[in-house]
């Protein structure tokens, strides 16, 4: 059975970086962020329903790579589960219910210890933010019960922490 790991974590906290190195390293597919796309094609505009598109497009992508491959996703739904309730008040059937269905083998939480890098989409660039994010993320990934390796720092340091955990668990798989 093909199992999937997810890099996740706060804005500008490395995740795209880390997850295309896991991806090289373990040769799995790699998948990107699909808000991106989603974003790029609607001019950075988006409301509640977007966030649900943005779901679909993200869990297709995956579930269609992992018919061929072990798979490490930068960021998944539970990405979009905060980021609807922090910016809507809420949190959309379709995006909660996919999120429980479709949990990972294992998630890499990126720490927001990483210098802020300016996007046009990136909307939280303050420290304290970021650090909201992180904890909200830490608490849903415990509530769900799904393994987690926290990364902090810059480097190769960082990636061979992440490497080594995801290696663990693919061994005691």
């Amino acid at each position: 059975m093909n199992t999937r790991w997810v890099v996740t974590g706060p804005e500008s906290s490395g995740k795209t970086e880390l997850s295309k190195f896991l991806a090289k390293e373990l040769s799995f597919s790699w998948l990107k962020e699909r808000a991106l796309d989603y974003l790029d094609q609607s001019q950075g505009e988006y409301g509640l329903e977007s966030l649900v598109e943005i779901a679909k497009l993200q869990e297709d992508s995956i579930q269609e790579a992992l018919t061929s491959n072990h798979v490490i996703a930068d960021t998944d739904l539970l990405n979009l589960f905060i980021w609807a309730e922090m910016k809507f008040g809420e949190v959309p059937l379709e995006i909660s219910k996919n999120l429980e269905n479709h949990l990972p083998t294992a998630y890499i939480l990126c720490f927001p210890d990483l210098p802020w890098e300016d996007h046009p989409y990136r909307e939280h660039p303050l420290l304290e933010d970021r650090l909201t994010i992180f904890h909200k993320h830490q608490e849903l990934i415990a509530a769900y019960g799904v393994p987690y390796f926290i990364v902090r720092g810059e480097g190769l340091n960082r990636k061979q922490k992440a490497l080594d955990f995801l290696q663990n668990q693919f061994a005691h798989r």
